[in-house]
């Protein structure tokens, strides 16, 4: 059914409630979808941080390993290793942002909405008090407009998790770029570190 027929013709009462709440249902169902993708992009950037970390960490211990490291370190050598350090504390800065993406958000947008609070779990949980019986009763009692009503709360909760997951991964991104030039230069530099300490 597209919007032009309904715009062009009536529909029964019934044949409208039918739209109206599949029409939430999908809503609801891709902002869902759009929230497992900010998830996804929390782990692909938690996997890349683990493949750069682990490269620099086998080349520092090569190095170290290596002893070119000694009692009196050159500029070059400090500069590594400040670099090595400073890469460290940024990757643990992408991996702490990335990490608080899949944290539960505990509270509520709107804790005191007159929804029916059949969907959203943490206001279905507060409202019922985990009464399987009162919550079947209220289910069966609910009218189009007392779900409709829950859908628009439920897309307000799940919308305000989105919102707030998706801050979190573009810090994380953001600082993710900054990750990936410090990992440029400190592998460089531990790679022509045994030939700068030759000459």
């Amino acid at each position: 059914m597209t919007i032009r027929w309904i715009h062009d013709h009536s529909l029964p009462a019934e044949a409208l409630v039918e739209f109206q709440l599949e029409f939430a249902q999908h809503c609801l169902d891709n902002t869902q979808e759009l929230i497992r993708f900010m998830d996804q992009k929390a782990g692909y950037l938690l996997t890349a941080v683990g493949v750069l970390t682990a490269a620099v960490g086998t080349l520092a211990g090569w190095v170290f390993n290596a002893r070119l490291f000694g009692r009196h370190a050159s500029p070059w050598q400090i500069s590594v290793g400040s670099l090595t350090v400073f890469y460290a504390l940024l990757a643990f800065a992408v991996i702490y942002l990335a990490t608080r993406v899949f944290a539960a958000r505990p509270h509520t947008l709107r804790p005191k909405s007159q929804a029916p609070g059949l969907f959203f779990p943490l206001i279905l949980l507060e409202r019922f008090q985990e009464n399987e019986d009162l919550y079947l009763e209220k289910l069966l009692n609910s009218t189009p407009r007392d779900l409709l009503h829950d859908y628009a709360n439920s897309m307000l909760e799940i919308s305000n998790i989105y919102r707030a997951k998706q801050a979190l991964i573009n810090r994380a991104v953001v600082w993710f770029k900054g990750l990936c030039l410090i990992w440029l230069f400190t592998m460089l530099g531990l790679l022509l570190m045994p030939y700068l300490l030759q000459s």
